[in-house]
């Protein structure tokens, strides 16, 4: 036969009652006889218990996971862009304003105002498609990225309104006409 502690108060203060040694303290215990049977049927409310807790806990989980999704903006990714078109979108939009810049007059007053504004495009493509290997190993993100390098580099040195030099201002001139036909084959 097995036997239990059992703890017991007497007169408010909490005395132990074992042969061998004191288990506790404060705690006072006698042993009692505890048949095989009632052991099993112990053991099985603790694993009862047990796994109604690993419920509740999973359930919880799942439904802080659910509370704090985002919305999702489509079902299953039909209706959204790929990242291709997505891509191709943000370039081509580059582009159009690097041949804005280009096509500028050299006093024109609007050019500070273009600038900042295409540094800011710039500075966004790059962060938003340089660490992409599926982008970054494209030819036209290459040859859009040498552009946006080019002129990066025209205004740190030279400011916003100084005119890009013509060397520069050929190579960037054959370099949009070449990523605009990569972009147009998907490459």
């Amino acid at each position: 036969m097995a036997t239990s502690l059992q703890s017991t108060r007497t007169l408010g203060v909490t005395q132990c009652f074992s042969s061998r040694r004191v288990v506790a303290p404060r705690v006072a215990c006698r042993a009692t006889p505890v048949s095989a049977s009632q052991q099993v049927s112990q053991q099985q409310e603790q694993v009862q218990h047990n796994t109604s807790r690993r419920e509740a806990v999973g359930m919880l989980a799942t439904a802080a996971a659910l509370l704090t999704a985002a919305p999702a903006q489509a079902f299953l990714g039909i209706g959204e862009p790929s990242e291709n078109e997505t891509y191709t979108a943000d370039t081509t939009s580059l582009l159009d304003k690097v041949e804005k810049f280009i096509s500028l007059e050299k006093g024109d007053e609007s050019r500070g105002e273009v600038v900042d504004g295409l540094r800011t495009d710039m500075n966004s493509w790059v962060a938003k498609y340089r660490r992409r290997g599926s982008i970054s190993g494209r030819a036209s993100f290459g040859t859009s990225y040498a552009i946006v390098n080019a002129l990066a580099g025209s205004f740190n040195s030279f400011g916003n309104t100084a005119p890009l030099p013509k060397k520069r201002l050929e190579r960037v001139a054959k370099e949009l006409t070449d990523a605009r036909r990569l972009i147009s084959r998907g490459r």
